[in-house]
């Protein structure tokens, strides 16, 4: 029997440390899961562009993941995505948020189903004001057959005051 990792995460000061974790089941089971992933880019507007990619397989799930040196919420998604993260402002952030940095800074996952391989051609992300960005679209395989990918909820809270993390016990 294994012994229970260490589940503090530590920041005491600089950049901002913020994170989040989505779990996406019914995706391949061996090998890696992701059928390609795309080219990193990055600048410095409110536009936060976003690297199409040509998927190999069909019943993928695009993964578009961004962040910024800003607190900025995402005014816009890419279309027909579904945001994944969301602060504590009910569905309007669109977005992880922390403003304990130097400088602050959000992260982004947004999710679409794509159920023919081929391209899926550039998106936007559309953050609340013009910061440095950088973001990356992954493809996740599904499995053979069909089979729709199941998302599930799952958080990462980093407390700067207290400098630790926790996890949910599931």
């Amino acid at each position: 029997a294994g012994s229970t990792p260490n589940l503090i995460v530590g920041h005491v000061s600089g950049a901002t440390i913020v994170g989040g974790i989505k779990s996406f089941s019914c995706c391949v089971t061996s090998g890696s899961p992701a059928d390609v992933v795309g080219t990193v880019a990055s600048g410095t507007d409110a536009s936060i562009e976003v690297t199409g990619v040509t998927t190999g397989t069909a019943n993928t799930m695009l993964i578009c993941c961004d962040g910024a040196a800003d607190d900025n919420n995402r005014t816009v998604l890419p279309t027909g995505f579904t945001a994944a993260f969301e602060d504590a402002a009910g569905g309007t952030q669109n977005c992880y948020i922390e403003t304990a940095g130097t400088p602050d800074g959000s992260v982004a996952l947004h999710y679409l189903a794509q159920a023919a391989s081929g391209p899926t051609g550039d998106f936007v992300d559309t953050q609340g004001a013009s910061d440095p960005w950088t973001s990356v679209l992954i493809a996740l395989q599904g499995i053979p057959g069909g089979k729709h990918m199941q998302i599930e909820d799952m958080w990462l809270m980093i407390d700067f005051t207290a400098v630790a993390g926790f996890f949910p016990p599931w």
